[in-house]
């Protein structure tokens, strides 16, 4: 990251190793899913430094996951009309759709609704 010092010349990585599961996974439609985070831990409390092969790693909050309780699954071919908002703020502008939103999904989505934050899986 360009961001050197004594003990790390090859600079700095901000990472996030963690772990969760998904429980009371209940099916809305054919095409989409509700469920609740369950047992979020991290490998590292954030904000803690190691430095290793003259690098420094800094722990961070796992991204996107701000706020995290609920969850919606979109699955491909769900249509886009009465989806949150947010959730196409989020997946709408990486895939270039700008103010053309597809009619329905052409990849899974997964929707943080507590944090607002959304993602997206290609193949």
């Amino acid at each position: 990251m360009g961001d050197t010092g004594p003990g790390y010349p090859h600079g700095t990585v901000y990472y996030c190793n963690f772990t969760g599961r998904f429980v009371n996974v209940t099916q809305v439609s054919d095409l989409e899913y509700r469920m609740t985070l369950s047992g979020l831990s991290m490998d590292a409390a954030p904000g803690t430094v190691t430095i290793r092969d003259s690098i420094r790693y800094i722990a961070t909050e796992p991204y996107g996951l701000d706020n995290a309780s609920q969850f919606c699954l979109y699955l491909p071919g769900r249509a886009t009309r009465d989806l949150p908002t947010p959730f196409l703020q989020w997946v709408g502008p990486v895939n270039g759709w700008g103010n053309h939103t597809p009619a329905v999904l052409p990849f899974w989505g997964l929707y943080n609704v507590g944090g607002q934050q959304g993602f997206y899986g290609t193949d």
